[in-house]
């Protein structure tokens, strides 16, 4: 007997599918809800191991074709960036030390990449812009809310993970998986307005907090430390970031459990701790091949075991092949300087994109947007030195889409709906996460007015 839950996701599936077929956008929230919530991971029949991202994915972007819903995005230094760092992968690749075993992880690296291109290509009006960003942050924060509400029921006595076989499953995946999901939570908050949504994403943020907290990842509290800061700056309240500066990590030592704070405390010793130890054997390693190779080792590099003593590897705290345990030493190691360079350079430049949309567009919408972005690169750049999740991220690709949408459909809008009346060009207050929507502000059935 096919147990209710696969019925229930094929059921699910067929419908995306037929809808898509006359709006592709509908097939893009699909791939992504497949990608990162994952339904059929919580499943135990036919519905577990079948390709449901493939066939969304090919549906979608021959729909995309059929209907003519392609639409060439504002170009962006970001977005040609990640195309020469592509293509270097592919020429890493042809170089790689088991040109095989990479270039089967280049595919599925150009799968990966596809689902943050073909977000910049269909998502091009504020309706489907919300929507896309909506499934995004609900899909990761899934897991938050529900990590949070397990360390509540266990008092944050167990480990928080994700889904079993997903990018996100380790501790360390989920945890910054979730940090860049929270910035986009608090902008979908402070641009709905119906209550209940906006408080429904604001109340996801203090679970999803303790979710991080319970990954016991010591890259992900330092992470959320600096991202809170960040957040507190971006806003425009720097007094707020120097508090959380000198409280979190009181804070931290007050309220949580022992398991956590005995984990944090092993940073001071590091030397002594088999775990950090390897991961900076790893960094030497990957520094080691990018010195000898110019190309470096290509992907899948890291796990080749009967390379560590060639190159230098401390071989006491190893028993078998170990991931690179860093966005950055991972690029090293695996496409050389080359690689590493152009992944910088593109994360920089998306960054300084949002710094631009924040300065130069009208739209609190877009400004708050790309606040939200900054914030998620942020928790990205500091918690990714201690996982890697370099190209097998969707999430930050998906975010430079997203960022390249932005600045098209709100480039485009000029004056759009949600600008104050009478303002027009640049805005004049210091944009930020937190500021609500004007559209917001100025809804009718939400105003009163005593007259006298």
């Amino acid at each position: 007997m096919v147990p209710i839950r696969d019925l229930l996701i094929a059921g699910f599936f067929a419908v995306g599918v037929v809808a898509t077929l006359r709006r592709p956008y509908i097939g893009l929230c699909v791939w992504m809800i497949f990608t990162y919530l994952a339904p059929h991971h919580f499943t135990w029949g036919f519905a577990y191991t079948f390709s449901w991202v493939m066939i969304i994915a090919v549906v979608t972007m021959g729909s995309m074709v059929l209907n003519n819903a392609v639409r060439m995005p504002q170009p962006l230094t970001s977005t040609y960036l990640l195309g020469a760092l592509v293509l270097w992968a592919g020429v890493t690749t042809a170089a790689a030390f088991d040109p095989q075993a990479a270039l089967t992880a280049y595919i599925d690296a150009l799968k990966i990449v596809t689902l943050g291109i073909v977000t910049m290509l269909l998502v091009d009006d504020t309706f489907k812009f919300r929507v896309v960003v909506s499934v995004l942050a609900g899909s990761i924060l899934f897991f938050g809310v529900k990590g949070g509400l397990f360390v509540l029921a266990t008092g944050g006595n167990y480990m928080v993970f994700g889904p079993p076989e997903h990018f996100m499953g380790a501790n360390n995946g989920l945890a910054i998986a979730l940090l860049m999901a929270m910035p986009l939570a608090w902008f979908l908050g402070t641009e709905a307005q119906n209550r209940w949504v906006r408080w429904g994403w604001f109340a996801s943020i203090p679970f999803t907090i303790l979710s991080i907290l319970s990954t016991y990842s010591r890259g992900a509290v330092l992470a959320l430390g600096c991202t809170a800061i960040y957040w507190a700056i971006a806003s425009g309240r720097k007094k707020l970031g120097f508090g959380i500066l000198a409280l979190f990590p009181a804070a931290l030592f007050l309220f949580m459990p022992d398991q956590l704070i005995e984990r944090m405390e092993t940073i001071e010793n590091y030397q002594q701790d088999p775990s950090a130890m390897s991961r900076i054997e790893m960094w030497k390693f990957g520094f080691e091949i990018a010195k000898s190779h110019p190309f470096g080792g290509g992907f899948e590099v890291f796990p080749m075991y009967h390379l560590y003593d060639e190159y230098g590897v401390n071989m006491e705290y190893f028993e078998s092949g170990k991931t690179a345990h860093s966005i950055y030493f991972e690029m090293l190691g695996q496409h050389g300087f080359v690689g590493l360079a152009l992944f910088l350079a593109m994360g920089v430049s998306l960054f300084m994109a949002c710094s631009r949309i924040r300065r130069r567009y009208a739209s609190v919408t877009a400004q708050n947007f790309a606040a939200a972005a900054q914030i998620s690169l942020v928790g990205y750049a500091v918690g990714g030195a201690f996982v890697n999740k370099a190209f097998y991220w969707p999430i930050t690709f998906q975010l430079l889409g997203l960022v390249a949408a932005a600045a098209t459909i709100f480039a485009h809008a000029g004056a759009s709906a949600d600008v104050p009346s009478g303002q027009t060009g640049r805005a004049k207050a210091r944009p930020g996460v937190g500021r609500p929507s004007p559209a917001r502000r100025r809804n009718p059935a939400r105003q009163t007015t005593t007259r006298g």
